[in-house]
């Protein structure tokens, strides 16, 4: 919960500082800090829709069969289908102190993206909907991340405050900052950078240890591919027939499913500590 508090403040100083906001008052700036809804696993909503919401709660934004809604669909995913899904993850499958066939690793690979998914997105459910109860909107954190056809696209609909956070506070005045020193002839790769070291950050957020750094350099090795691969793309086919490209059904299609593969593998580093990754690796016949 530190670490969301924290983010949530350091957003309202950026706010502030703008002139987004004017500056709270100690009441209105300890209900934001300790709104307990989102205290604990965000989402990272900032201090200006809450405010708004404090002030003028606005029903039509928040209706109350819309929130208790959320909260039925939230406990659905986080209890019944979580809990479902979590007996073929890496804890549930491979890690009993039994042999298993390379069979199951294939298993616990997505079923642990898509028990991470149901978990976090099902509480985030819950907060949307209770936060609505009280009239206090709360930006939306999912949004079909597992649709998304390449990881630029997923990660606007995965974690979408921690993004929209990292965009602002570190790629964006990164970006700015080396585009100032190397000039815009160096534009892709000065991009490039500033995605990699962004993405090293939310990596050593998630957790303490290498294994949370390698997840965000996964990540963002992820999106560097994907910039200078649409880089190259349009280059090579012209603005016509990247268009048709773009629209073809069966690329989609692939694109989705290397998508949500490629970020399937990189959360066994997210999953398991070391030993356990051994373990693993020790049961697999």
């Amino acid at each position: 919960g530190i670490s969301y508090l924290s983010f949530r403040l350091v957003r309202l100083v950026q706010e502030v500082r703008e002139d987004e906001v004017e500056m709270p008052s100690i009441w209105e700036y300890l209900s934001f800090a300790f709104f307990v809804p989102t205290l604990s696993v965000g989402p990272i909503s900032p201090y200006s829709k809450f405010i708004g919401s404090l002030r003028a709660p606005d029903r039509q934004k928040t209706p109350v069969g819309r929130s208790l809604l959320r909260i039925v669909v939230g406990f659905t995913k986080y209890i019944f289908l979580g809990s479902l899904i979590a007996q073929f993850t890496y804890a549930g499958l491979l890690r009993d102190g039994h042999p298993h066939a390379i069979i199951d690793l294939f298993i616990a690979i997505p079923a642990y993206a898509v028990y991470l998914y149901c978990n976090f997105s099902g509480f985030c459910d819950m907060v949307i909907g209770v936060s609505g109860l009280l009239g206090i909107e709360v930006t939306e954190n999912f949004d079909r991340p597992f649709m998304s056809r390449n990881f630029q696209e997923f990660w606007t609909r995965w974690h979408i405050t921690l993004s929209q956070w990292i965009r602002d506070l570190v790629f964006t005045p990164l970006s700015i900052l080396m585009m100032r020193k190397f000039g815009p002839e160096s534009a892709n790769h000065v991009l490039a950078a500033s995605i990699f070291i962004s993405f090293l950050l939310v990596g050593v957020w998630h957790g303490r240890g290498l294994n949370f750094l390698i997840f965000g350099a996964l990540q963002g090795l992820g999106l560097v591919t994907v910039l200078y691969y649409t880089v190259w793309l349009k280059r090579k086919l012209g603005r016509n027939k990247f268009a048709a490209y773009r629209k073809s059904g069966f690329v989609r299609a692939v694109a989705t499913a290397m998508t949500f593969s490629y970020f399937s593998l990189t959360l066994f580093f997210f999953a398991n500590t070391w030993e356990e990754m051994r373990a693993i690796v020790a049961a697999l016949k």
